[in-house]
């Protein structure tokens, strides 16, 4: 399949962008409509133009993969705070059964989010009732859950304080707001089980050990199991590489073999910080969505897992003044230059940390020139982001072998999600909700340009004759995502080919703080 249509789950780029160079290592083109008409944290998607978008194209292309969070809400934002009646999303869901019984030809794969429950006193991304309640109602719907399942004296005193601190009325209105998602994500999975959607992709955001999202998502595997679905119906903790396993499993649909090996396998079973299960069981939940089987001998690739040193993981940006526990990252290192010298793709997830790299480890791949011999590198906000992206990357990769497009997205995850994330966030902004500034931009770029030029007899090595940042944004005017471009030139003169070279953003200047610099 040389193309395919593809709906973001927003306008970010790990949601609209990874999956199109993820789908480039496998010699597709994933068409992805304007930027400006996907959702953001200020915006609904443009659901007319999005409808008709893909109505006008799926003769052509009859492959579509669909967030239907955006087809239904307008973006993951919106899922959480709109406050559309069912009938009206009713009425989008209709349009979805109308253009399959018009193009019975059209393979719809879907994917969704169970909604979270926020920890705390931000309104940007929820309800306007979460800057005063936010974080009494994520306690309220724990104390009310645990309760139910391990009652005793103690918790129910709790639950009753923690319904004394939220008034009645807001409970009840962010309660009926779940049910109506809640009622949604049966009808797609109903989706399936009527042949409207060849396969239903369910992403758990920020998973929790008790609250109301769990018992949802508890009463929703029942009903996958229920329908005989669960081949067909894959819902584990993640919400914005979903899109990532599901190009990986649709493009290369052969189950690829893997072997895991652990920088501390004592803490495999240790409960991950956004996850609320352990980490072998989102390793497990990932690997089984992108279609991958987890073997300890004859593999076919090799993933390399550096997981923490310490429990509860650490958020390497809200705790950037505790020191870690100390390793020797150069053992690490060689552990892996050993793997990659048996002759398989090996791969590296970083979850060391929560948000970022881990930054001694990647000197000292750096120092032993291993950077360009991994076959993908992911470590970007939780570890089920991390071990989504790296599990589908290592299938694609194996699975084809696109050397430009697997080079520049394995450059821009070193620059992004390891020095940025693990060490230029840190320096570029003192708290969360700082405004971004175009100096920010232009020191961070001199800063990776730097970075480049000290890998640069590795990625000479592999055919690239110069390298440099073309693009670097704040797309959601945060420090928290970067839109992060390198700009390669391959031997021969030529750029190499792929819209990261070249291309300009499409959103409009004003909703960018950015900073192109003409590669």
């Amino acid at each position: 399949m040389a193309t395919a249509l593809f709906i973001p789950l927003d306008d970010r780029p790990c949601t609209a962008r990874f999956p199109q160079s993820l789908a480039a290592i496998a010699g597709t083109t994933l068409q992805v409509p304007p930027l400006e008409w996907l959702g953001n944290p200020t915006r609904a998607a443009r659901l007319r133009d999005l409808h008709t978008w893909v109505e006008s194209r799926v003769s052509a292309s009859p492959l579509l993969l669909l967030s239907l969070d955006t087809w239904i809400y307008g973006g993951l934002i919106p899922s959480r705070q709109s406050r559309a009646p069912q009938s009206q999303l009713a009425h989008h869901w209709e349009r979805l059964c109308a253009l399959k019984a018009s193009h019975p030809e059209l393979v719809i794969h879907g994917f969704a989010t169970l909604q979270r429950i926020s920890d705390s006193h931000d309104a940007t991304e929820e309800q306007s009732y979460w800057a005063q309640y936010g974080r009494e109602i994520h306690h309220l719907s724990a104390c009310e859950h645990q309760q139910q399942v391990e009652p005793s004296p103690a918790g129910a005193q709790a639950l009753l304080a923690a319904q004394q601190a939220v008034p009645v009325d807001i409970v009840a209105d962010y309660r009926a707001l779940r049910a109506r998602n809640y009622a949604l994500l049966e009808q797609m999975v109903q989706g399936v089980a009527d042949g409207l959607l060849a396969s239903l992709t369910l992403g758990c955001d920020d998973g929790t050990t008790y609250g109301w999202n769990v018992q949802e998502r508890q009463a929703l595997a029942a009903h996958i199991q229920q329908l005989g679905l669960e081949e067909r119906v894959w819902m584990y903790p993640g919400a914005d590489e979903l899109a990532h396993t599901l190009v990986a499993r649709v493009l290369a649909p052969t189950p690829l073999r893997v072997q895991i090996h652990w920088t501390h396998p004592e803490q495999a079973d240790a409960v991950t910080r956004y996850e609320g299960i352990p980490l072998s069981a989102t390793l497990a939940a990932q690997a089984r969505a992108a279609g991958v089987v987890l073997v300890t001998d004859e593999p076919d690739a090799r993933l390399w897992i550096h997981n923490p040193t310490e429990m509860p993981q650490r958020d390497q940006y809200l705790e950037r003044e505790v020191p870690p526990l100390t390793y020797a990252p150069e053992q690490v290192a060689q552990a892996l230059e050993r793997l990659l010298t048996a002759g398989l793709p090996v791969a590296l997830a970083d979850v060391r940390f929560a948000n970022g790299g881990d930054l001694p480890l990647l000197q000292a791949l750096e120092e032993q020139q291993l950077l360009f011999r991994l076959r993908g590198y992911s470590a970007w906000n939780t570890a089920g982001n991390t071990l989504g992206t790296a599990l589908a990357w290592l299938k694609l990769a194996h699975s084809f072998s696109d050397s430009e497009a697997h080079l520049r997205f394995l450059i821009e995850r070193y620059a992004d999600d390891g020095w940025y994330q693990g060490h230029l966030r840190q320096q570029l902004c003192a708290h969360y909700s700082e405004p971004v500034t175009l100096n920010a931009c232009v020191k961070a770029i001199a800063f990776l340009n730097d970075q480049f030029r000290n890998w640069q007899p590795q990625w000479v090595h592999w055919g690239i004759e110069t390298l440099e940042i073309a693009r670097f944004a704040f797309p959601w005017k945060r420090f928290f995502e970067v839109d992060l471009r390198a700009c390669l030139k391959m031997r021969g003169g030529v750029p190499a080919s792929g819209p990261q070279c070249l291309e300009h953003s499409p959103v409009p200047p004003s909703a960018v703080t950015g900073y192109e610099t003409g590669h």
